[in-house]
């Protein structure tokens, strides 16, 4: 019964170490992608001031900068659910190795 139940809490805990490793490269393909539109909107901004070119760079990029924070966002509850069946494994496994009266 012990042992069905910590194989469980492995297999949940692999399956959600392999979204994890999905969400953080797809983040990082996100926060490139609005990186490089940042740098494009900046360099081809006629704005005469640097708080204009800064506007006009924020209102072009607005979409890609979506697109990282909740890729970022979708990451880190991610890896809050990775720590969770973790914390899960580890109970199982105490209550496993108690010793029966």
């Amino acid at each position: 019964m012990f042992s069905d139940d910590i194989r469980d809490a492995e297999t949940r805990l692999d399956e959600a170490l392999s979204e994890l490793k999905r969400l953080t490269i797809e983040a990082a393909e996100a926060g490139r992608r609005y990186r490089h539109a940042r740098a494009r909107a900046w360099v081809s901004s006629d704005a005469s001031t640097v708080k204009q070119r800064e506007m006009d760079t924020e209102m072009s990029t607005v979409e890609e900068r979506y697109e990282w924070e909740l890729a970022e966002g979708l990451r880190v509850a991610q890896l809050e659910t990775v720590r969770a069946y973790k914390q899960i494994l580890s109970a199982k496994q105490t209550v496993a190795n108690l010793p029966i009266d």
